[in-house]
């Protein structure tokens, strides 16, 4: 039988590992759209080529056709297609936090806001608290 402090001990581990797991997929998304090539995300992070690969197009910012042929896969960096529709992307993101924010201050209750930017009322919420609107 498991001791409570040993399921508890692996309770924590699991968590630390899952978050630094998250801390390390937005590193090298963030690092990889503001242009760094795979040299740079491996040197911060410390994952495979592999690894980063694997995040980057789990996450749409890079083909496997894209690599095809590639002989030095530390030099690869964002297209210029996938900038450009991760700008697009982030404009999209701005907008809607400016509209959330645009009516709640116009005093629209949460279920209103989220119908009318096609947001769930959660979505408002946490919009709204990262921009400390509400607690």
């Amino acid at each position: 039988m498991l001791k409570p402090r040993n399921f508890v001990q692996r309770m924590v581990d699991e968590a630390v590992e899952e978050a630094i797991e998250n801390i390390n997929i937005k590193t090298a998304i963030n690092l990889f759209t503001a242009g760094y090539d795979l040299n740079t995300i491996n040197a911060v992070i410390k994952l495979s080529f592999e690894e980063i690969e694997d995040i980057l197009i789990d996450n749409n910012l890079l083909d496997r056709k894209e690599l095809e042929g590639v002989t030095d896969i530390g030099k690869v960096t964002i297209s210029e297609e996938k900038k450009a529709e991760v700008e697009e992307h982030l404009n999209q993101l701005r907008n809607t936090a400016i509209k959330v924010i645009e009516l709640y201050y116009d005093n629209l209750d949460l279920e209103d806001i989220a119908k009318q930017t096609n947001l769930s009322v959660y979505q408002v919420e946490d919009l709204l608290r990262e921009n400390e609107l509400i607690e």
